[in-house]
């Protein structure tokens, strides 16, 4: 190997190892991003189960009779059931599309690293 082959040799991998730390930083914010999403997603869900439970309360010390209690706490298991299905259903969504883009930017940057080695 000459002296031209070696430098350009390591220009080659100078560009590759650039190219490897932007897609870790790229991984890096969309992940954060990411993080942040699922955080805002789960204070929401615990906001909703916490008003969930105080309405429980409030309808529970209304009741005059045991069928309207049973009555308020069938409604509110319903409800209930209704609601953590639907952040189940948010939390897979969101931990899908996660998975998704937290390990785009690296397998683009994987790619194109196997390529430029390669050529």
């Amino acid at each position: 190997m000459n002296d031209f082959q070696a430098r350009e040799a390591a220009e080659k991998g100078r560009q590759a190892a650039e190219e490897t730390m932007r897609g870790v930083e790229q991984n890096y914010s969309v992940a954060f991003d990411n993080i942040r999403d699922l955080n805002v997603k789960l204070i929401d869900a615990m906001q909703a189960n916490v008003d969930a439970v105080c309405a429980l309360a409030r309808d529970i010390a209304t009741v005059k009779t045991p069928s309207d209690l049973l009555a308020v706490w069938m409604n509110h298991a319903q409800k209930q059931f209704d609601i953590a299905t639907k952040q189940a259903n948010d939390m897979t969504a969101l931990g899908q599309k996660f998975v998704t883009e937290s390990t785009a930017p690296m397998t683009r940057c994987l790619q194109q690293a196997f390529t430029q080695g390669t050529t």
